[in-house]
């Protein structure tokens, strides 16, 4: 004796249990297959680089740049507000965990692309500097120093960011300001650095910048995991894995003892400062 086949069909939100009503409301990915893709096409337009994307990322080099060059602490926190919101990263993370290797390489180019324009805007300026005199680089020095405040400031923003972003939140911009300061800076710092012949600030301010951007993907890959979204595909667990190695190499290896013995790179050392000249006194004749 067989019993006839009964459709499944799923339970309504709205009969479900308290407990799991709020379980199902936390959960990141949908169990369909066609809402999983859905999902993932979301996401995906979220976090792809736009035209946009490129534009504030020169807005935000040059205003930052004038505030290494002005020394002004105002200028660099008013740069981050224009950058804009690092989506592309966060595209990285999810492109990683999975599995799709058209997606990772997007972001990864995007990302790439748009700091690469804003080294350019901040390079300019250094050249400017270095042919209008010497200015003041208290901030350019302060910012390409490895230091534990600003990997607390880089994983907050990345963790909001990241939970913003796959939420469909609101607080994305906001969030995604203090992610922008911490790798934005470093960078900007570099490329002026460069343009105005300045020690200590390229290829510092480079050194930190990878060590941020390889530590904010690194948590924005392991908040997507909390958050519910598991590896598909056997190159979302390589893809994840090759990250977690890169950044655990960079900061061991540029971070710590590298750096140290390798030409005092990345770590806070003495700003040049004024020396008084001994003036000439007249000797009696």
């Amino acid at each position: 004796m067989t019993l006839p086949k009964t459709e499944q069909t799923p339970d309504d939100p709205q009969r479900l249990p308290a407990a799991r009503r709020r379980r199902a409301q936390r959960k990141l990915l949908p169990l369909a297959p066609d809402e999983r893709e859905a999902f993932l096409d979301e996401i995906a337009q979220r976090t792809s680089p736009s035209f946009d994307f490129f534009l504030f990322s020169v807005l935000a080099g040059l205003t930052v740049g004038i505030g290494l060059l002005l020394d002004l602490p105002a200028l660099l926190v008013l740069g981050a507000v224009l950058a804009p919101t690092m989506a592309p990263l966060v595209g990285i993370a999810l492109g990683a965990i999975s599995g799709s290797a058209q997606f990772f390489g997007r972001n990864l180019l995007g990302l790439v692309m748009g700091s690469g324009l804003v080294f350019i805007a901040s390079l300019s300026l250094g050249l400017v500097a270095r042919n209008g005199g010497v200015f003041e680089i208290t901030q350019a020095y302060l910012h390409t120093r490895i230091a534990w405040h600003h990997f607390v400031v880089l994983t907050i923003g990345s963790v909001l960011t990241t939970i913003a972003i796959a939420r469909g939140g609101k607080r994305t911009a906001v969030a995604s300001v203090a992610l922008a300061y911490e790798i934005y800076v470093p960078l900007c710092a570099a490329g002026y650095g460069l343009g105005s012949g300045t020690l200590h600030l390229w290829p510092d301010g480079l050194v930190v910048f990878i060590i941020h951007m390889a530590w904010a993907i690194i948590l924005s890959t392991f908040t997507l995991v909390v958050l519910g979204f598991r590896p598909l595909t056997l190159f979302g667990y390589t893809a994840g894995g090759m990250l977690s190695l890169i950044g655990l190499i960079l900061i061991i290896g540029l971070g710590g003892a590298g750096a140290a013995v390798g030409g005092q790179v990345a770590i806070p050392t003495a700003r040049p400062s004024k020396t008084p000249t001994p003036s000439q006194t007249f000797t009696p004749t």
